[in-house]
């Protein structure tokens, strides 16, 4: 009995009365098959990798990338446990004491101690060999996977080749400004156009409000700064008391000898009504504008502090004109502009597709198109995939299309039309040995973690993968 008694002593002693109680704190974070990860496995990788980002300078990181680091991590603990199961289904057997021999005792740069460290990190001789048992056997299986595909170093000449090469272009760009013709809306038309863009026809809010500073003038002979910001203080929670108290906002003013500066109509960028930019003086206080539109109708703002102790304002809103659509009638002239331009827009398309299939059935050039309609060639020497020209679409077209022919219909910038002709394409300079050497180590790196993780998403469908909710 004595002895059962020590036991569970040492227990809470060991693992707490909590876990006693109510067993392993620890939570599962997600599931592979058979194999759980649990929370201090997760929490444990994400703090090396913290720490190796502020090793290498990033001390701060945002809530943004703490959780793309979590996520991160967590896939690739999912993936050690995918192969973990998919090599104890295979029942590959693997000797530990020869894995220690040839890959660690091997290395000229390990030591004994260097390995007696390891041990000791892993808890223990046998959770250490069973850690490098499981390392080596998902070494052989990434290996056996990613080696099915060689890559011959024609195909890695061609795709340096490609990556490399410049282009020299002739280009016509397209803006609704060559549409000279444009019909003119009618009232059904002007109709349906305001009826599908009504929200984009919105007043914006308005508010009227008064204000009152309160700062140096309050406080009568201050021995110093601090006595005259702390006096301040002092006034400024006192007259706030009393409004709090029912006292109204003119009485409080009378009383101090204070101000009401009154401002009529403004919106949340102080533009009125008539859409001129507001001329008064506000309050040198950080926030100012935020607080009078936080503030409810008819109520007074908290009070409100400079920067440097020595200013406060209370403002109090004397009025709110809420947003709404603006009628047809108020609009009409921006309606017929915009569908105006949706006409011309339609147009510039039309005319932009008669011209790709012109050039593509040989009927026409780029120079006919451009003298017909008085527009100016545009060239450009020496593009390459990286940086992109244009739009990042443009120019994948542009590599995609053969010399001397024209590329497909393209939007560009400010919502134009573009089309191409690929004068001359410029062969890349061989490269040297070692950058070669380089280059197809990449290309190999990039092909074999494709195949993984395609690999990888077969094995998702084998075994179950779950993830646990916080």
């Amino acid at each position: 009995m004595a002895t059962l008694i020590f036991l569970m002593i040492a227990g809470v002693a060991v693992w707490g009365i909590h876990d006693i109680l109510s067993g392993s704190r620890y939570k599962k974070v997600a599931s592979v098959g058979n194999e759980n990860i649990m929370d201090y496995e997760l929490e444990g990788a994400i703090n090396q990798k913290k720490y190796q980002l502020a090793q290498s300078g990033m001390n701060t990181l945002s809530d943004e990338f703490k959780m793309i680091i979590k996520n991160n991590v967590l896939v690739n603990f999912i993936g050690d446990r995918l192969l973990k199961n998919e090599f104890e289904n295979l029942n590959m057997q693997l000797d530990a004491k020869e894995i220690l021999k040839t890959d660690y005792l091997s290395q000229a740069t390990l030591t004994k101690e260097n390995i007696a460290n390891m041990i000791r990190a892993q808890g223990g001789e046998k959770n250490f060999l069973d850690k490098i048992v499981k390392e080596k056997k998902i070494d052989l299986l990434q290996g056996s996977i990613t080696s099915i595909t060689p890559i011959l170093q024609n195909t890695i000449d061609n795709v340096y080749g490609f990556e490399n090469q410049t282009r020299d272009i002739e280009y016509l760009e397209l803006g609704i400004d060559i549409i000279k013709d444009a019909p003119q809306p009618t009232a059904t038309d002007l109709q349906d156009f305001y009826d599908k863009r009504k929200n984009e026809f919105l007043t914006p809010e308005y508010r009227s409000f008064s204000y009152i500073v309160l700062d140096k003038s309050l406080v009568k002979n201050p021995a110093d700064d601090n006595d005259l910001m702390q006096k301040l203080h002092d006034t400024a929670n006192e007259i706030l008391d009393k409004v709090a108290g029912g006292s109204s906002f003119e009485e409080v003013a009378k009383e101090y000898g204070l101000k009401i500066e009154q401002v009529k109509a403004v919106d949340n960028k102080l533009t009125t009504k008539e859409g001129t930019k507001f001329s008064g003086k506000l309050p040198d206080i950080k926030n100012f504008v935020e607080a009078v539109f936080a503030t409810s109708d008819n109520q007074i703002s908290d009070l409100l502090e400079s920067d440097d102790g020595k200013k406060y304002a209370l403002v109090k809103i004397d009025g709110v004109e809420e947003k709404r659509i603006k009628t047809l009638d108020e609009v009409k002239s921006a309606v017929a502009d915009g569908w105006k331009t949706g006409a011309k827009a339609k147009k510039l398309l039309e005319l932009a597709e008669a011209l790709q299939k012109g050039l593509n059935d040989g009927k026409t050039t780029l120079k006919d198109f451009a003298d017909k309609n008085h527009l100016q060639i545009k060239t450009k020497e020496g593009i390459k995939l990286k940086p992109e020209f244009i739009s990042p679409d443009f120019t994948a077209e542009i590599f995609h299309t053969e010399k001397n022919k024209y590329t497909k219909l393209q939007t560009g910038l400010n919502n134009t039309l573009i089309l191409a002709k690929i004068d001359k394409i410029n062969i890349a300079a061989k490269p040297s040995d070692a950058a070669m050497f380089t280059y197809k180590s990449k290309v190999q790196e990039q092909v074999s973690q494709e195949i993984m993780t395609q690999y990888l998403d077969y094995l998702k469908g084998k075994y179950k993968v779950r993830i646990y909710p916080n």
